[in-house]
């Protein structure tokens, strides 16, 4: 493949190394030509050969070079998504390319690490048992994202462009996710001089949610056997909302919100501050959530992600990494 170069590596036998520069969130490695088995066939695989075979949404995957030759690490710079190694930050000219193969291992693997990385785990298991299944709110929880709808009722309400409300919604938003700013501010800041009433504003943010049931049946299923956690970037004017509806209140064991902890998905510290609390290591948890973004921070500390489409797709990806409703 264009810009990967094959050569011996300091990890373990042959490596892939950048033969350019990636940027954060691009495609390094295709699998494609790479064969899909099934399970019989990954069965039947010689054993000096197994360290090839990825099991990835619930499908077995023989790897042929050069996808095969991507080794290990416990700090990896790379994350699976669609059958691709995608940069999980930016990639210099001349590093190896390397991902974490517990995030898609063959059922039973175990084999010993040598990345020598600070976080190197020295011994690389499947089937670390999951024990917590965090799920985003907006677009995961909700059939709808909370701008766009909040402009549209907004919009249709006041007789104000919704392209108009939605980008001054959207132009400083993060203050108001970390709660460094009240609803006041917000609307004093982005939204009054539209015309828009507050009290317009704190009615419509209060109800323009509506649950996906599909969502909410899988986490109710899900509830018997692991931990169900909410972690949202929220905000004042319906984290408290959401901590009353009487659909979520008694499904997850804890709520967190971007505006109350003071930080966001895309810091690092609110995973580790919710996994100190949960008391959790980041191999049992699964994060859910319907942006790309929203997952780098969580796959760099080692915790499954899923990119959600629907609730079907969530539970397959669910189901193969063991977390089976």
């Amino acid at each position: 493949m264009p810009g990967l170069i094959v050569k011996k590596s300091k990890i373990q036998g042959l490596g892939v190394f950048a033969g350019r520069d990636f940027k954060q969130g691009e495609t390094v490695l295709r699998w494609g030509n790479s064969k899909q088995l099934s399970e019989e066939e990954a069965e039947r695989v010689p054993a000096e050969e197994k360290k090839y075979v990825a099991f990835f949404g619930g499908k077995y995957i023989f790897q042929l070079p050069p996808a095969r030759y991507v080794n290990h690490s416990c700090s990896p710079n790379t994350f699976v998504r669609d059958f691709c190694d995608v940069a999980l930050k930016g990639i210099k000219k001349g590093e190896e390319i390397t991902s974490d193969y517990s995030k898609c291992p063959e059922p039973g693997m175990e084999m010993k690490c040598n990345c020598k990385s600070k976080k190197c785990r020295h011994t690389i298991r499947s089937g670390t048992k999951i024990k917590c299944i965090i799920f985003d709110f907006g677009g995961v929880l909700t059939t709808t994202k909370c701008f766009p709808i909040l402009a549209e009722r907004l919009s249709k309400r006041l007789f104000i462009k919704k392209e108009l409300i939605q980008e001054h919604l959207y132009a400083n938003e993060t203050p108001y996710l970390l709660g460094e700013e009240s609803t006041q501010d917000f609307w004093e800041k982005n939204l009054k001089q539209l015309g828009i009433p507050f009290q317009a504003l704190v009615e419509e943010f209060a109800s323009w949610y509506v649950l996906n049931q599909e969502t909410l049946k899988l986490a109710n299923s899900l509830k018997k056997n692991f931990r169900i956690i909410l972690f949202s970037d929220n905000f004042d004017a319906l984290s408290p909302t959401i901590r009353k509806d009487q659909a979520l209140t008694g499904l997850f064991e804890e709520m967190f919100f971007s505006n109350e902890m003071h930080k966001t998905k895309a810091q690092a510290a609110s995973f580790k501050r919710i996994l100190k609390k949960l008391g959790l290591k980041p191999e049992e948890c699964v994060f859910i959530d319907d942006h790309q973004k929203s997952l780098e921070q969580p796959n760099k500390l080692g915790i499954h992600t899923i990119l959600f489409k629907n609730a079907k797709q969530a539970k397959k990806e669910l189901n193969a990494l063991g977390a089976k409703a």
